[in-house]
């Protein structure tokens, strides 16, 4: 996959890494945007580690995920079949946006019958971080 984004866009920088950690300095850029990625990772736990990895790089942060509707499961295990005939179980959380604004301490950008968008900031992060846990 990479070697095609390179053949695509040369005059760009791409990186593979085992994360956690990114494999950037602190404040290293504006914003991530992560599109139907969040949704994906299993535990409370390893989402808030995901946030506290991302806003040590970065200053905001946009979460794109599907949104819950009546009839879905908040959370699944699905099977998934990709083009060369594997097959995969993938976990996969479906979001309100009340849910995910408040998971992230973010801001609803955008919601449709099909997904969400969130912003949230790296201030917002810290206060999260200070807050007793429940």
């Amino acid at each position: 996959m990479l070697d095609i984004a390179r053949r695509r866009l040369p005059s760009v920088e791409f990186v593979c890494a085992v994360v956690p950690p990114l494999p950037f300095e602190d404040d290293s850029f504006e914003l991530l945007f992560t599109s139907h990625f969040y949704g994906h990772v299993v535990s409370p736990e390893e989402r808030r580690r995901f946030l506290g990895e991302a806003f040590r790089v970065v200053r905001e942060v946009v979460v794109v995920e599907q949104t819950w509707r009546p009839g879905l499961p908040d959370e699944v295990w699905e099977e998934r079949e990709l083009r060369d005939g594997s097959r995969h179980r993938v976990f996969k959380r479906y979001f309100t946006a009340d849910r995910l604004r408040a998971e992230l301490d973010g801001e609803l950008e955008l919601e449709t019958r099909s997904f969400l968008a969130v912003r949230a900031s790296r201030a917002s992060e810290r206060e999260r971080a200070r807050a007793p846990s429940p």
